[in-house]
């Protein structure tokens, strides 16, 4: 299990130490930009100013002139530029990252609720095959009466039904999945899909609990039908797994 987290969070460590660099570069660089266009600009002051005293002009007089004001500007402009620019990169390299931080976390999320899917549904697979092997082994060892052997053969096909609908669900889950799902839209009988689907719990309530339904015969609806006694069967499951005995 543990090394099986590791591998999950692997590409995370791997894609924060790319940012961590990627910024840390990009600080640096920024930095010795505008240490360059300094350095650039003390060189033409200093230049510029040697001129202004070879021809006789005083420093106050070039430190006040438009040649040394302009000089400042565009050094102020060009910091500014490298300011800006370096922004406007790291908010890029913000919003990608958080982007990719929540698609990288999503698919993180999906992984472990697919592994827990995966967890219950062969626990809810292994239920029914149980009651179904433990059914014919039963009929095929010992000599039962005619209404004993009824009984086993009887759960043996609420185990099967149960198990049809537990395949139906992962096919439906997975039609949504890839979204090629297609509904019907048609003419439903409530009421009998309710009470098929009691029927197969009957056996698995016990003599302490039973189900209750208040649903008046022919009761139809417009719909799918096994989308239908999908919804219904997990209620009823739920119902039965969430409640209680008093």
């Amino acid at each position: 299990m543990f090394e099986r987290i590791k591998k999950l969070f692997r590409p995370l460590a791997i894609f924060y130490l790319l940012v961590i660099y990627i910024f840390a570069s990009l600080l640096w660089w920024s930095f010795l930009l505008i240490q360059k266009n300094n350095e650039l600009h003390s060189e033409k002051i200093k230049t510029y100013s040697k001129e202004y005293a070879e021809k006789g002009y005083s420093e106050e007089f070039f430190n006040s002139s438009n040649l040394k004001q302009e000089l400042d500007s565009k050094k102020q402009s060009q910091n500014l530029m490298i300011l800006g620019e370096g922004l406007v990169f790291l908010i890029l390299l913000i919003t990608g990252t958080l982007k990719i931080h929540g698609s990288l976390q999503k698919e993180i999320k999906l992984n472990r609720q697919q592994r827990n899917f995966l967890l219950s549904i062969t626990h809810e697979l292994k239920s029914p095959l149980a009651g179904i092997k433990l059914s014919l082994e039963t009929i095929k060892k010992r000599v039962l009466q005619r209404d004993k052997q009824q009984l086993l053969v009887n759960n043996a096909m609420n185990d099967v039904s149960r198990l049809n609908g537990l395949v139906n669900n992962l096919l439906m889950a997975a039609k949504i999945e890839n979204e090629s799902i297609q509904l019907a839209h048609s003419e439903v009988d409530l009421a009998e899909v309710a009470n098929q689907i009691i029927n197969q719990f009957k056996p698995t309530l016990g003599s302490k609990r039973q189900i209750v339904t208040n649903i008046h015969s022919h009761s139809y609806i417009k719909g799918d039908q096994m989308a239908i006694t999908s919804i219904v069967t997990n209620l009823i499951e739920n119902a039965i797994k969430y409640s209680f005995i008093y």
